[in-house]
């Protein structure tokens, strides 16, 4: 596979197009041609950051649902309810420091206000979070929390919304050192 380094600028011709090299050696010492095909190997699910995209709805008591969108980490997982939330339980470990594999995720970051009379102002926030679960090891928990005009926690029993995971596999690990 043909690597594209970053620096360099791409001309792109049509197939027809005669491209043979007219110029000087030393010129055509310094051009490569690449194919399309070249640039969606650099650019392909190969590289070091791999992710995992579901949408995911849920009322309490009543139906749940998740649907994968789109995953390129290599785990699948397994989804069910907890209480409030909704549990996803990896196929194998999200973070093996020494074996350079990292996992960060996120939900849409926007958090919607209620309005109202001023005991009911407050706010609604989606949450995911990474926690062990004990045996298990680590799962993810998604969830929307309520935070009324006292500061007061509560869960709240619907929720919909967008899980975006993202896995940075480094091949070159730091090993520890020192004393």
């Amino acid at each position: 596979m043909t690597l594209i380094p970053n620096d360099q600028r791409i001309h792109t011709v049509s197939a027809d197009v005669d491209t043979r090299n007219r110029k000087s050696a030393l010129l055509n010492s310094n051009v490569e041609s690449v194919t399309m095909a070249d640039i969606t190997q650099t650019v392909s699910e190969d590289g070091p950051i791999k992710y995992y995209i579901a949408y995911y709805q849920s009322t309490n008591p009543g139906a749940w649902d998740v649907r994968e969108i789109y995953n390129t980490t290599g785990i699948t997982f397994t989804w069910s309810r907890v209480g409030d939330e909704l549990k996803a339980t990896p196929s194998e470990e999200l973070f093996d420091y020494f074996g350079g594999k990292w996992t960060s995720l996120s939900v849409d970051p926007s958090m919607t206000a209620f309005a109202g009379a001023p005991s009911t102002v407050g706010l609604d926030m989606d949450y995911a979070d990474i926690r062990n679960d004990g045996a298990v090891g680590d799962a993810i928990f998604v969830g929307r929390a309520k935070i009324d005009a006292t500061g007061t926690i509560t869960q709240e029993s619907g929720i919909e919304n967008v899980l975006v995971l993202k896995r940075i596999i480094n091949t070159d690990a730091p090993q520890q050192s020192g004393n």
